[in-house]
């Protein structure tokens, strides 16, 4: 949770800067996307008052399924680093 966190604050301040992050669906977030939590932190969970991963999660209603849905699941760049 601590590093999407990051990735929002990176995009912000790439966008302010006329830049642009592009942050990339994973193998273990693809899992818990469809309710596979094996490899999550049980104590992270804790830490947010929830009472399970798929709260957050669900692709539907959750707030962090919502925002992982609209990640990129891979990116072709063009010359210079710029996307095409």
């Amino acid at each position: 949770l601590k590093v999407l966190e990051l990735f929002r604050t990176l995009r912000r301040q790439a966008a302010q800067a006329g830049g642009r992050v592009v942050t990339l669906l994973g193998n273990h977030e693809a899992l818990n996307l469809e309710g596979d939590f094996r490899y999550v932190n049980e104590a992270e969970l804790q830490s947010t008052g929830r009472e399970t991963w798929s709260e957050m999660f669900d692709p539907e209603a959750g707030a962090i399924g919502a925002e992982l849905r609209g990640h990129e699941a891979a990116v072709v760049a063009g010359g210079g680093g710029r996307p095409p």
